[in-house]
């Protein structure tokens, strides 16, 4: 039987793939699996500058929290960019009207796990009509 090699990129690559489609079907256990027990989570909502939650228990609460407040939104997600230890991914989610909030995440990896994840997301405000001179 032959073995096939898998490079480090792929076994990253094919976390993130896991877990991207994990969390976009708001599946808890599955997300919760990717994370390495000492990860740390930099939500991309909530106190400035985001919520941070560190270890399985903090993490699958803040998760948690993050789908319900994404819940009426679907995400996309782009290929990962993967250099070493690191990663980035883009994501985009879209709300019931259509507005569109682009975000990426930062990744770290320690024993083919997440052990990092730093969430950054555009908000949206008011923009005037026209600048003024």
């Amino acid at each position: 039987m032959k073995q096939e090699h898998v490079s480090h990129s792929d076994q990253i690559s094919r976390l993130l793939t896991r877990f991207s489609e994990a969390w976009v079907a708001r599946d808890l256990e599955r997300v919760q699996a990717c994370f390495h027990r000492d990860a740390v989570y930099f939500a991309s909502v909530g106190p400035l500058p985001g919520q941070k939650a560190q270890g399985h228990s903090e993490i699958r609460d803040l998760v948690r929290r993050m789908f319900a407040h994404d819940a009426t939104t679907s995400q996309t997600v782009s290929e990962p960019i993967i250099a070493g230890d690191a990663a980035f991914q883009t994501w985009t989610y879209r709300d019931a009207d259509g507005r569109e909030t682009p975000g990426c995440d930062l990744f770290r990896f320690r024993d083919g796990l997440i052990v990092l994840k730093d969430a950054y997301r555009k908000t949206h405000t008011p923009q005037p009509k026209e600048l003024k001179s």
